[in-house]
């Protein structure tokens, strides 16, 4: 009570190998219980494969971070050689990460070509990002899902799937995180954020402010939750088994 996210997380951080003791208090529990944790660097996975039924790999990126390239040629090459017929890539969630990340993994599914623009404020194109050749899953149809939670680099890339054709997107419209910052320190310690440019994708749509609208909108509601349904993923795997 009374403390902020920021400091409580930095009360828990610590100098690697050194002890933190935790009071919890447990969800339905009464009574904290005291747990005393080592502290270490922990390395989160960001890309996760699940085999459906169907021949079909879901994979979820939950973010594009320095090892997630890595990650999805492992995974797809994984799903691959479990004889996957089709891919429902989840970005449900994904508040994005590095952009070059981002093209590397958008280059697994795309042979070349465009991935997106950053333009100044007229409109005018700085500089393009491509795809590189050779991807693993240039062939394979592909299902995006994407929400409100899906943000700057899951809009690159499920933007650039979509404008090239490569995939359909289901959900509902993305978050609209699109635009270039500089931050510029100052000298009492408080910083200026600048935008200097914002992110298209390869037809010329703009993310910032505007999102990307799903080919097939399908919402989730409390009820679907409360009784463990995933009705986007239920119409992306329907979707891909007519194709």
């Amino acid at each position: 009570t009374g403390m902020s996210l920021v400091d409580a997380v930095m009360k828990v951080r610590g100098e690697l190998g050194t002890t933190v003791i935790l009071l919890i208090l447990h969800q339905n529990e009464s009574t904290p219980v005291t747990i005393e944790i080592v502290r270490e660097e922990i390395t989160i996975d960001s890309v996760y494969l699940d085999m459906l039924t169907d021949n079909t790999a879901l994979i979820q990126i939950t973010q594009f971070a320095n090892g997630t390239s890595d990650e999805l040629i492992s995974v797809l090459s994984d799903a691959i050689q479990s004889s996957a017929q089709g891919i429902i890539l989840d970005l449900r969630g994904n508040p994005g990460g590095y952009l070059d990340v981002t093209v590397d993994v958008a280059s697994e599914f795309l042979d070349g070509g465009i991935v997106l623009f950053e333009a100044d404020e007229e409109g005018n194109i700085i500089e393009e990002w491509s795809a590189s050749s050779g991807g693993l899953a240039i062939d394979l149809p592909i299902v995006v899902l994407v929400d409100g939670g899906s943000a700057s680099g899951s809009e690159v890339l499920a933007g650039a799937l979509q404008d090239r054709g490569r995939a359909t997107l289901i959900g509902t419209e993305t978050f609209g995180k699109g635009s270039v910052n500089v931050v510029r320190e100052l000298s009492d310690g408080s910083a200026l954020v600048i935008t200097k440019a914002r992110w298209l994708t390869p037809d010329h749509h703009q993310i910032e402010g505007l999102g990307l609208t799903p080919d097939i909108e399908v919402n989730i509601t409390a009820d679907d939750i409360a009784s463990g349904r995933d009705p986007q993923l239920e119409a992306a795997t329907q979707y891909l088994a007519t194709q």
